[in-house]
Protein backbone atom coordinates (compact mmCIF):
# COMPACT_ATOMS: atom_id res chain seq x y z
CA UNK A 1 0.00 0.00 0.00
CA UNK A 2 1.26 3.57 -0.60
CA UNK A 3 -0.50 6.32 1.14
CA UNK A 4 0.60 10.08 0.36
CA UNK A 5 0.91 12.19 3.12
CA UNK A 6 3.76 14.78 2.20
CA UNK A 7 1.58 18.05 3.51
CA UNK A 8 0.77 19.07 7.11
CA UNK A 9 -2.97 18.33 6.36
CA UNK A 10 -2.89 15.24 4.64
CA UNK A 11 -0.32 13.68 7.86
CA UNK A 12 -2.64 14.85 10.37
CA UNK A 13 -5.79 12.92 8.31
CA UNK A 14 -3.57 10.09 8.37
CA UNK A 15 -3.05 10.19 11.83
CA UNK A 16 -6.15 10.70 12.85
CA UNK A 17 -7.44 7.57 10.93
CA UNK A 18 -4.76 5.21 12.56
CA UNK A 19 -5.82 6.40 15.82
CA UNK A 20 -1.86 8.18 16.37
CA UNK A 21 -0.77 11.31 17.78
CA UNK A 22 2.11 12.86 15.76
CA UNK A 23 3.47 15.90 17.75
CA UNK A 24 5.98 17.08 15.31
CA UNK A 25 3.17 17.97 12.99
CA UNK A 26 2.68 21.70 13.02
CA UNK A 27 5.62 22.45 15.65
CA UNK A 28 7.78 24.82 14.15
CA UNK A 29 9.98 24.12 16.84
CA UNK A 30 10.83 20.85 16.26
CA UNK A 31 14.21 19.90 15.12
CA UNK A 32 14.55 16.53 13.74
CA UNK A 33 18.59 16.42 13.98
CA UNK A 34 18.14 15.84 17.71
CA UNK A 35 19.18 12.21 18.95
CA UNK A 36 15.13 12.49 20.71
CA UNK A 37 13.63 13.00 17.50
CA UNK A 38 15.16 10.31 15.69
CA UNK A 39 13.99 8.51 18.79
CA UNK A 40 10.68 9.51 18.38
CA UNK A 41 9.99 9.22 15.05
CA UNK A 42 11.44 5.01 15.33
CA UNK A 43 9.05 5.06 18.06
CA UNK A 44 6.10 6.46 15.65
CA UNK A 45 7.13 4.42 12.84
CA UNK A 46 7.27 1.07 15.15
CA UNK A 47 3.63 2.11 16.31
CA UNK A 48 2.48 2.52 13.14
CA UNK A 49 3.85 -0.93 11.92
CA UNK A 50 2.16 -2.57 14.45
CA UNK A 51 -1.33 -1.06 13.42
CA UNK A 52 -1.15 -1.32 10.23
CA UNK A 53 -0.53 -4.95 10.87
CA UNK A 54 -4.11 -4.77 11.98
CA UNK A 55 -6.15 -4.52 8.64
CA UNK A 56 -6.10 -5.91 5.36
CA UNK A 57 -4.47 -3.87 2.79
CA UNK A 58 -8.28 -3.22 1.17
CA UNK A 59 -9.41 -2.50 5.04
CA UNK A 60 -7.08 0.40 4.94
CA UNK A 61 -7.62 1.75 1.91
CA UNK A 62 -11.36 2.11 2.27
CA UNK A 63 -10.43 3.80 5.87
CA UNK A 64 -8.51 6.28 3.85
CA UNK A 65 -10.95 6.89 0.52
CA UNK A 66 -13.67 7.78 3.36
CA UNK A 67 -10.99 9.96 5.46
CA UNK A 68 -10.10 11.67 2.39
CA UNK A 69 -6.25 9.88 2.74
CA UNK A 70 -4.87 9.34 -0.69
CA UNK A 71 -3.73 6.12 -1.05
CA UNK A 72 -3.14 3.07 -3.27
CA UNK A 73 -2.41 -0.53 -3.83
CA UNK A 74 1.37 -1.15 -4.04
CA UNK A 75 1.64 -2.41 -7.49
CA UNK A 76 4.99 -4.11 -9.58
CA UNK A 77 5.48 -3.16 -13.00
CA UNK A 78 3.62 -6.02 -13.73
CA UNK A 79 0.69 -5.87 -11.80
CA UNK A 80 -0.15 -2.28 -13.60
CA UNK A 81 -1.30 -3.68 -17.04
CA UNK A 82 -4.09 -5.29 -15.65
CA UNK A 83 -4.98 -2.65 -12.79
CA UNK A 84 -7.99 -0.31 -14.04
CA UNK A 85 -7.72 2.63 -12.56
CA UNK A 86 -4.72 3.06 -15.16
CA UNK A 87 -6.98 3.04 -18.21
CA UNK A 88 -9.75 5.14 -16.74
CA UNK A 89 -7.22 7.63 -16.49
CA UNK A 90 -6.77 7.96 -19.61
CA UNK A 91 -3.45 10.18 -18.88
CA UNK A 92 -0.34 7.11 -18.86
CA UNK A 93 2.56 5.49 -21.13
CA UNK A 94 3.18 2.12 -20.80
CA UNK A 95 6.43 0.96 -21.95
CA UNK A 96 7.45 -2.91 -22.83
CA UNK A 97 11.21 -3.73 -23.38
Amino acid sequence: MVVGALSAVLRRKLCDAIGVEDIRIGNLDWDPTLPESREYGKQLVHQAEEIFLQRTTDAWLALFDEKGVPAGPFNFTQELIDDLVLPASGDYWVRVS
